[in-house]
């Protein structure tokens, strides 16, 4: 759901085409997302257009960086051991 509002706002209808989910299961997943502070909205007519709030992604992305260099680092290590193996 994301992903469909990454090039901008989107109505549930939008939304609810893209991900191939029903009106009210993307309205629950909307609502969570709010709630998250991930996606906030705005009346245009009679449509509620949602619209992607990225900033809060930036802090997840710093949390799996730690955890991604972690890995590699003991990756190398475990290449480092199995080729001094051989």
């Amino acid at each position: 759901m994301l992903d469909a509002m990454v090039s901008g706002e989107a109505a549930v209808g939008q939304l609810a085409k893209a991900s191939g989910l029903s009106y009210s299961a993307v309205s629950q997943h909307l609502a969570i997302l709010r709630e998250a502070g991930l996606v906030d909205s705005r009346r245009k007519g009679r449509h509620q257009l949602y619209r992607l709030e990225a900033g809060p992604l930036s802090e997840v992305h710093a949390w799996v960086d730690r955890y991604e260099r972690f890995w590699q680092q003991r990756l190398k290590r475990l290449k480092r051991l199995v080729e001094a193996s051989r």
